[in-house]
């Protein structure tokens, strides 16, 4: 027998099974998932269908990756003393070919705070995980 879900959880069911989402429609779905109107099902079923990877448009993913690449270097394209990354990082940024929402992270153990987990990703399969906390990176894989 097919689980019966809310209206709204199915809305956000129904974009997953696209394999991509907006950045409005990922806003709007992280915000349902961290409100109670989701039950345990339902959220349970979402954070495991983004785990599988879904893909960000074009637009989102180039934009994504112009806020990293600005993190460590300054406009005229010097490395920053003070940057949050790594040599695999910096190598990852400069030779990406896609990026796309790997998962949803709980930030915080006693309400729930998920915030979207980011892959960036090389041709050659090179990739590091990374979320954003009070605005700040961080690298989770």
């Amino acid at each position: 027998m097919a689980e019966k879900y809310s209206k709204l959880a199915q809305k956000y069911i129904d974009i997953l099974k696209t394999g991509k989402i907006s950045e409005n429609e990922l806003q709007a779905m992280k915000s349902f998932i961290n409100s109670d109107k989701p039950t345990s099902d339902e959220r349970d079923k979402l954070l495991d269908m983004i785990s599988d990877g879904i893909e960000l448009d074009k637009a989102q993913q180039k934009k994504g990756i112009d806020w990293l690449i600005k993190q460590y270097k300054t406009p005229n394209g010097k490395i920053k003393n003070s940057h949050p990354f790594g040599s695999r990082e910096i190598y990852v940024l400069e030779n990406w070919d896609e990026a796309y929402l790997s998962g949803l992270e709980n930030l915080n153990m006693f309400n729930r705070n998920f915030q979207p987990v980011y892959a960036v990703k090389t041709k050659e399969g090179d990739r590091f995980e990374y979320t954003l906390s009070g605005g700040k990176i961080k690298i989770i894989g």
